[in-house]
């Protein structure tokens, strides 16, 4: 799904100057990174060390014929035939934008959050998911008010999956990256001191952090991290959803988990799902690597992915 620069105008509630009728596919924010002009559009974000408005002038220069901006240039005549949208914030541009794509692509996405373990349970999690489905997933660790819409951007019908990553460093920020990638199926790894600085406690962050899955139809996280589970058995909305819990310690969770350290120093997982037993090895041995690989595998399992495939995969991480 395209847009033309007039629909762009109206999504973000900006004033189009220019023609309305260029096909817009791509969006950058850092002119480092454009490497080709056809049919992208620049959004100008202002920043405390920079501004993209500096750079408007260099690329117009080099190609590029749309610009999404918080002002116009001094002189603008000495741009013909250039579409300017001027928003109030062009970061929320750019989030509104990507809410936008998102509404048009009706396969799943899945969301991961957590304090440690976002950026490896989403890259594990779509190189197993990739074996048998086509996978988008946001590169590196894209998880920031402008990396995630930057992402989602990216959605494509000729996938059958998104995942992203979210994080959040200031209370608000999450509600932002909710609407933007709105995801279908939640992970939360866990809740840990990264950001702190910010937040009264570890509730009020795994608070924020929860409010990502505000309409998952299923969540996906460790029973033995007990705030994690307390806030989401306590929630009206959330103990109402799919709530797929794996566990070391308690045998009622969704799937038990039992570890063995094997010779080669790789770890065996036996796990058990909906009363059936799979043997999984995985080529780690580190507590932190063996949950990471335990919720992806709790990911793919409560999608529907066949065991054999995933013990396949699970023996291919790195």
């Amino acid at each position: 799904m395209n847009f033309t620069t007039s629909d762009i105008a109206r999504i973000t509630g900006g004033t189009l100057t220019g023609p309305g009728d260029i096909i817009v596919s791509d969006l950058v924010t850092d002119s480092r990174q454009v490497n080709f002009t056809e049919n992208a559009a620049f959004i100008a974000i202002r920043g405390i060390n920079h501004d993209g408005h500096k750079f408007i002038d260099a690329l117009f220069k080099r190609g590029l014929r749309v610009f999404i901006v918080e002002r116009l240039p001094a002189k603008v005549d000495y741009y013909p035939d250039v579409a300017f949208i001027v928003t109030e914030n062009t970061i929320d541009a750019l989030q509104l934008l990507a809410a936008a794509k998102r509404t048009f692509f009706k396969s799943t996405v899945i969301a991961v959050t957590g304090s440690a373990g976002k950026t490896i349970v989403k890259e594990w999690l779509a190189d197993l998911l990739g074996r048998t489905s086509p996978v988008i997933r946001s590169p590196k660790s894209y998880n920031s008010q402008v990396g995630v819409p930057l992402s989602v951007w990216k959605l494509d019908d000729k996938f059958k999956f998104g995942i992203f990553e979210a994080g959040i460093s200031f209370p608000g920020e999450m509600e932002k990256l909710q609407r933007v990638i709105d995801p279908d199926i939640g992970i939360i790894t866990n809740i840990g001191d990264a950001h702190n600085e910010n937040f009264h406690d570890h509730e009020t962050k795994a608070r924020e952090k929860l409010k990502l899955f505000l309409n998952a139809s299923i969540i996906i996280f460790c029973r033995d991290y007990s705030l994690v589970s307390k806030l989401i058995f306590s929630d009206q909305n959330l103990r109402e959803k799919n709530l797929v819990d794996w566990s070391f310690q308690n045998p009622d969770a969704k799937i038990f988990v039992k570890k063995r350290q094997l010779d080669n120093g790789h770890t065996g997982l036996e796990i058990n799902y909906k009363n059936t037993l799979s043997d999984f090895e995985i080529p780690f041995s580190d507590r932190a690597s063996v949950e990471n690989a335990i919720t992806a595998t709790s990911a793919c399992l409560a999608i529907g992915m066949n065991p054999s495939d995933i013990k396949d995969g699970l023996a291919e991480l790195i």
